[in-house]
């Protein structure tokens, strides 16, 4: 069988512990990092399949100042494209666990976050997305949400095609129609997070290594932090 040329070059595995090692930075620092809506990094935990975790290849939990807990559930892959093509396995398998994800009965909603990590994208595409999700995270209702991508609402043709994409992924995942309190649900939770790495002139790796040389008695102290 052909193998992917992450797998077979090392790039993949190269790409998946350079986000790991982008969130264990801010654990080691006592900092947030990326769609944790700054909360403070407490856990990172990596290929949790073995532990019930449809996106298993990061977990990262988080914590509020009063003491909340979010989690943020990831996959990661090196490249995406997003669309809902049936060859289209890397997205789609992404979206499915996420559906997963979000059905788990300890899923907190409005707290929780899944989707995937990557660093080659189409930026219209990926700025679509953000956009999307944010619409439905700005949006009181489903309806309300619905309501921009009417004649009248500030939609474009490109978020219109983003929700077309999940819906039709979805109808797959549930083998129904999946309603629109669902999809706007769905689409709140979903985070997908795009990161500079390696290349020449990749400027998240240097901006890590710096924040750990300014506090080098991070990793010494005892600090209530887990990595599994």
């Amino acid at each position: 069988m052909p193998q992917s040329p992450d797998l077979t070059g090392g790039s993949g595995f190269s790409f998946e512990a350079s986000v790991a090692a982008f969130y264990l930075t801010a654990l080691l620092r006592e900092e947030t990092a990326a769609a944790l809506s700054n909360r403070i990094v407490t856990r990172v935990a990596l290929q949790q399949a073995a532990f019930g975790e449809p996106l298993d290849d990061l977990i990262v939990d988080a914590s509020s100042t009063n003491g909340e807990i979010a989690r943020l559930s990831l996959q990661v892959k090196r490249s995406l494209t997003i669309s809902a093509a049936a060859t289209n396995e890397d997205f789609r398998e992404i979206v499915k666990n996420s559906w997963l994800t979000l059905k788990k009965k300890e899923f907190r909603e409005d707290l929780d976050r899944y989707g995937a990590a990557t660093a080659t994208i189409s930026d219209a595409s990926w700025r679509d997305l953000c956009l999307v999700c944010e619409f439905a995270r700005a949006s009181l209702t489903s309806r309300t949400f619905f309501q921009r991508f009417e004649a009248n609402g500030n939609a474009s043709q490109g978020h219109l095609r983003i929700v077309a994409i999940f819906r039709s992924i979805l109808d797959d995942c549930a083998v129904q129609a999946v309603s629109d309190d669902d999809l706007y649900r769905f689409l709140k939770h979903f985070v997908l997070i795009k990161l500079d790495f390696l290349h020449e002139g990749a400027t998240d790796p240097p901006e890590a290594i710096a924040q750990l040389r300014q506090s080098p008695s991070a990793v010494t102290q005892n600090r209530p932090m887990r990595v599994t």
